[in-house]
């Protein structure tokens, strides 16, 4: 195939995602990350990450998977300015898409190496510490842009998951993981978090959850932490108390993620690719001491919501 400009990946998708020469990669994955933070939509959300993805998937980058790791991560730098700045606007919005895009390259890079085992462990380890370090520092929040779609906390919460299922990644560091995901749901946050960002980092945690490490005491430790953050006599209202219904919401969300299962986390995508047989396993082993463990913080942290058995029922 022939370099492809930006102008030209529509055409480079729609004939299957040739993979680019040798002596071309370079030049063409540049171009492609560049992409990701591009003000077309299209461009920008599907067809970039399509290319990419599909390149990474076929082995394209396997010899060179521990650079392009750290490419990827080189351009995941937080940003601390959520306010608006009429001169920056629009870049400041689509530097804010282009870190969203590269924390999801990032994601396929780290799930090729957990099939594969391509990268040294502790670069993989240095890859989970700077993304971690990029989702806790990220102020800019938002859900969309004028441009579309973003949300920094989805995507990060997808790049702790499929972190989650390295096997790199031992019962300590996930423990870590675990006390990044609460660490960002209690930060200060304006705009709160959405629903579907409180679900995406329950969701990161049942990952986490799935790999059945940390020890069922170090999760209810975990769980308690969460819903002392929580706490409170009254519900949360006000941008104050944005860190308390945000954590809370996260709770709820893994509350209904543990009970209803989910339909699939990366840790049973690796596992499936592994061994066919493996999701026949339920996971995580301590479901049903975790559910009473998130049902006894909701009670406690929202007692202006929840009944607790015990308590003299209201009315």
């Amino acid at each position: 195939m022939t370099l492809p400009t930006v102008h030209d990946w529509e055409h480079v998708l729609a004939t299957g995602c040739p993979v680019p020469q040798p002596a071309q990669r370079l030049d063409a994955t540049t171009a492609l990350v560049g992409a990701l933070g591009d003000p077309d939509a299209r461009l920008r959300e599907i067809v970039a990450p399509a290319v990419l993805g599909a390149w990474i998937e076929a082995g394209t980058y396997d010899d060179l998977l521990p650079g392009l790791g750290d490419g990827l991560l080189a351009g995941l730098r937080s940003s601390r300015v959520s306010g608006a700045g009429a001169d920056s606007d629009a870049a400041r919005d689509l530097a804010l898409h282009g870190r969203c895009g590269r924390a999801d390259a990032l994601s396929l890079v780290v799930a090729r190496d957990s099939r594969h085992r391509l990268v040294p462990r502790e670069q993989v380890l240095d890859w989970a510490d700077r993304s971690v370090s990029w989702l806790l520092d990220e102020r800019d929040l938002r859900a969309a842009t004028p441009f579309g779609t973003a949300d920094a906390i989805g995507r990060g919460a997808v790049l702790v998951a499929t972190l989650a299922a390295s096997p790199v990644l031992r019962a300590d560091e996930l423990l870590v993981l675990l006390d990044v995901l609460s660490e960002r749901a209690a930060a200060p946050a304006d705009p709160p978090l959405t629903p579907l960002q409180a679900d995406a980092l329950a969701f990161a945690a049942v990952s986490v959850l799935e790999r059945d490490l940390v020890a069922v005491q170090d999760v209810e430790a975990w769980v308690d932490r969460l819903g002392d953050v929580a706490s409170g006599l009254e519900p949360p209202t006000g941008t104050a108390m944005a860190p308390r219904a945000n954590v809370l919401a996260m709770l709820g969300a893994l509350h209904t993620e543990l009970v209803l299962g989910v339909a699939s986390t990366p840790v049973r995508a690796l596992a499936r690719a592994l061994d066919p047989r493996a999701d026949r396993v339920a996971r995580p082993a301590d479901r049903s001491d975790l559910v009473l463990a998130v049902q006894r913080a909701l009670r406690n942290a929202a007692p202006w919501l929840y009944h607790n058995p015990g308590a003299p029922a209201a009315g």
